[in-house]
């Protein structure tokens, strides 16, 4: 697929306490690399620079998160903030996540209707289910978002205004790539899914 121009920035949210996983998931190991450290690297081959909220890493730049405890809303935020600019979001807590998956998003991005379009997502076409930690967020985005903050509303897709977000629609057997490891069970599923393909384990 070739690649897209004018390409955001890579932002990887890793700011949350892993507290209903009872263990820090951003330093689970697939195949002796961390789920921080790919996800970053993932992104940093389809868009290039590449940066990470709430959490240091040794290999790519941070960006604090101003106000920790809002979750990912909290992180998009501060990334906006920083860096200016449209921004690939995606959580540090997707280990199916893949290339091709984003750059089938930032084809949809490049479509998007500038200075109407606040953010370009995933949507299962079967749920209806948006993906708000996998999508391209707009600089214009950011007074909606801060103005809910405000509010208490911590859920990302309240802030966003359905007429103004790009969707690229997916099915039922398109969805493993969004797979979120939030769970014990989440892990367990993994664990199963990996052992029987073969691809190693989640340590």
């Amino acid at each position: 697929m070739e690649k897209v121009k004018n390409l955001p920035v890579g932002v990887v949210l890793a700011g949350g306490t892993s507290g209903r996983l009872g263990r820090d998931k951003t330093a689970l190991l697939l195949g002796g690399i961390s789920l921080l450290d790919r996800a970053a690297a993932l992104m940093r081959d389809v868009v290039g620079r590449v940066f990470i909220v709430g959490r240091q890493s040794r290999d790519f730049p941070w960006i604090p998160d101003e106000t920790p405890g809002l979750g990912p809303a909290g992180g998009i935020a501060s990334a906006l903030r920083h860096t200016g600019e449209s921004c690939l979001v995606v959580s540090c807590d997707l280990p199916l996540l893949d290339a091709d998956s984003l750059r089938r998003l930032l084809a949809a991005w490049e479509e998007r209707k500038d200075g109407e379009t606040l953010a370009t997502l995933c949507r299962n076409r079967e749920s209806g289910a948006w993906e708000p930690l996998v999508g391209v967020y707009e600089p214009g985005f950011l007074p909606l978002l801060d103005a809910g903050l405000a509010r208490g509303e911590k859920k990302i897709d309240r802030h966003l205004p359905r007429a103004r977000v790009r969707f690229l629609d997916y099915g039922e057997k398109e969805a493993l790539p969004f797979f979120n490891l939030n769970r014990p069970s989440d892990l367990a599923l993994l664990q199963k899914f990996f052992e029987l393909s073969g691809s190693g384990a989640l340590v």
